[in-house]
């Protein structure tokens, strides 16, 4: 039996990889897919990622838009850094295929609220952006989140230098209260750092 994944995106060039590796894997259903802000604003991660399952001939995969700024701020402005790691659009300016599909209406976090509670231990969340709809979710519904089989989050840096500052990994330094929320409560959370993303590197084999 598959696992069946959720998986929560920012989505820029290397959450669209995140993405397409997802696809590939023979034992994992992605079910569904939750945008956030991030790597660009909500609405071009959210464009992002429904033109990239258009690409990959995906289209039965629904996309539930979540938050668009953290949560102690209203809006989110995209830096020039992030224009140069990204390109203006997120995907390295490269233009993709407009998707026929439209994102849901139903919220990111209660996507996945009512996700746990139909999957249980079937179900894992990865989180590979800020964690403002996890948060969200863990503030509305805790318990359910609980039902879920895991929680895994790309953030931090422990043993090696931030990405943003010396300190801070972009993920967690993204929504810092969101963060430290989720890592304050009583859920399990899988932390994939720097530490271990850095040594993982696709080379010319690869693609």
């Amino acid at each position: 039996m598959n696992r069946k994944i959720i998986i929560d995106v920012d989505t820029g060039i290397d959450d669209a990889l995140a993405i397409i590796y997802l696809l590939g894997q023979q034992d994992a259903e992605l079910i569904g897919i939750t945008t956030c802000f991030g790597n660009n604003t909500l609405a071009n991660t959210t464009e992002n990622t429904l033109r990239l399952l258009h690409l990959m001939k995906r289209d039965d995969i629904r996309v539930y838009p979540g938050a668009a700024a953290p949560l102690e701020r209203r809006a989110w402005p995209v830096s020039p850094h992030l224009h140069r790691i990204h390109g203006y659009n997120g995907l390295g300016n490269v233009e993709l295929e407009p998707s026929p599909n439209k994102a849901s209406r139903k919220k990111a976090w209660d996507y996945l609220i009512d996700s746990c509670r139909k999957y249980g231990k079937d179900l894992d969340l990865v989180f590979v952006g800020p964690l403002t709809n996890l948060c969200r979710a863990y503030e509305k519904d805790p318990e359910a989140l609980k039902m879920a089989n895991g929680i895994t989050v790309m953030g931090g840096a422990l043993t090696i230098a931030g990405n943003v500052t010396p300190e801070a990994e972009a993920n967690l330094y993204n929504d810092v209260k969101a963060a430290k929320i989720i890592f304050d409560s009583d859920l399990k959370v899988n932390l994939i750092g720097l530490d271990v993303t850095l040594k993982t590197r696709i080379d010319d084999k690869d693609m």
